[in-house]
């Protein structure tokens, strides 16, 4: 399902603002299965990670 991002845009030239104003986009972000199936299809295993992060390692 496509998600929806508004994303703040800033140019500077040293310390005056030169422009400013916010992106919207999309991005495309599949369920977990579809994930799962990628990484471990590319030879990865899931490897311990703190602080209930994910790590993903080479089988």
């Amino acid at each position: 399902m496509p998600a929806q991002r508004r994303e703040p845009v800033r140019i500077t030239e040293g310390d005056r603002v030169v422009s400013e104003e916010e992106i919207t986009g999309h991005a495309y972000r599949p369920g977990w299965d579809v994930t799962e199936g990628e990484l471990t299809g590319a030879g990865l295993v899931q490897a311990d990670a703190p602080e209930g992060f994910l790590a993903w390692r080479l089988a």
